[in-house]
């Protein structure tokens, strides 16, 4: 009975020393791999979680810290792998939601972040952290007025809530549907030319998936005047792809006969977008095409812009170039650009006349633009630009434009 009794104690004692071991062990892997992500050692942190899971495959804390770390490497699928597998067998484990809603945030996947924060608000109803990650998904997603709904809740349990705030601000901006326009633009010479002056009204109406913005254009050169009528519309396919759609008519005396574009955008990684488009102006004695494209990258509050134009012609094309650097204020509404071309743009209105007969010429550009909140939803822009252009073969001109505006948006 003694050698049983003994052999039990020994065996028990072994058992209880093998498993402080590794409970020791565990703990010092953890603390190793935690050490390791935040001082950016992404592959070691992996390695150690991976051996504190091979351990003890229920260590839901390196399953999360494994899942942050992959997020961080922009490898979404890995991280969601590991919060599947802790929310299915501990669903009560509130950092896992919380780590969840901001992987589909981050990768950008607003629709699955929807499902996951929806989940997450049946456990803990009223939950700022989830109200708000729904109200940024409906806004990724661009529906301002689900967004809103959850902006209003969220402000309801928590009425001072900072990113709330600012995210109701821009809901109201970007999901006004209504815009009114007025635009005013006039160029001066330094010598030969007379002044000339554009005049422009123009209403933005969101339906649905569509912005369109019908357009009024006087301009007045020459000793003549002319007319234009135009509409844009942009189109949104899905959350990738949106589209620019023109077309215009005018009396054939400054500008085009008819004029009609189109052009297909795509919302690239790492904040980047990139189109391909095409402009048609139709004179009385020619069709002119033109080739463009555009190439963008957002950076933090920056934006940066590049966009040619190629016009075919007889003995080869014809290139303008623009480039755009932007800084953003408080709001996507609020801004101030510079800009650089040469060449001539048909989305110019005061320009759009030149490609009747010298769409070959030079001219180079540079502009600086501002655009601001002057009260509740009433904003002002204005540009001036300096312009060293070829008027004929081999002469050159000055050329100063200074335009201003103001629009609504209700």
């Amino acid at each position: 009975m003694k050698i049983v009794l003994l052999s039990s104690f020994l065996f028990f004692s072994c058992f209880s020393i093998s498993f402080s071991q590794q409970v020791i062990n565990i703990d010092s892997l953890y603390k190793k791999a935690d050490y390791a992500s935040k001082h950016q050692d992404y592959s070691t942190a992996i390695k150690l979680c991976d051996s504190i899971i091979a351990l003890n495959n229920n260590h839901y804390d390196a399953h999360l810290l494994r899942a942050r770390v992959y997020a961080w490497k922009r490898e979404w699928q890995k991280a969601e792998s590991d919060l599947v597998f802790i929310l299915a067998t501990k669903p009560e484990y509130i950092d896992g939601w919380t780590i969840y809603a901001n992987v589909e945030l981050w990768s950008g996947n607003y629709k699955k972040l929807i499902d996951v924060a929806s989940k997450a608000l049946e456990k803990y109803p009223k939950n700022e952290f989830f109200l708000f990650k729904m109200a940024q998904a409906y806004y990724g997603l661009q529906l301002y007025e689900d967004s809103k709904k959850y902006i209003d809740q969220l402000l309801a349990v928590h009425d001072q809530h900072p990113e709330a705030l600012v995210l109701q601000k821009k809901i109201k901006e970007e999901g006004a549907k209504n815009k009114v326009t007025l635009f005013t633009e006039h160029s001066y010479f330094n010598k030969v030319y007379t002044p000339s002056h554009l005049y422009s009204i123009e209403y933005s109406r969101r339906i649905k998936k569509t912005i369109v913005t019908p357009r009024f254009n006087y301009y007045q050169r020459f000793g003549l005047n002319d007319w234009q009528f135009e509409t844009d519309a942009y189109p949104r396919f899905g959350k990738t792809f949106y589209g620019y759609i023109n077309a215009g008519i005018s009396r054939n005396v400054l500008f085009p006969k008819c004029r009609a574009g189109l052009e297909l955008y795509a919302r690239l990684p790492f904040a980047m977008e990139a189109s391909i488009g095409y402009r048609d102006l139709v004179f009385t004695s020619q069709n002119v095409s033109i080739i463009t494209g555009y190439m963008g990258k957002y950076w933090r509050n920056y934006w940066f812009a590049y966009r040619p134009f190629i016009t075919p012609k007889n003995n080869g094309v014809s290139l303008s170039n623009t480039i755009i650097a932007r800084r953003y204020f408080a709001s996507a509404q609020e801004y101030v650009s510079l800009s650089f071309s040469n060449g001539f743009s048909p989305d110019d209105a005061q320009k759009q006349f030149y490609f009747s007969y010298a769409n070959y010429l030079d001219s180079y550009r540079a502009g600086i633009m501002l655009q601001k909140k002057i009260i509740a939803e009433l904003y002002f822009k204005t540009e001036y630009s300096f312009e060293y252009f070829e008027g004929s073969a081999s002469i050159f001109y000055n050329k100063h434009t200074l335009n201003a505006g103001l629009f609504l948006l209700f």
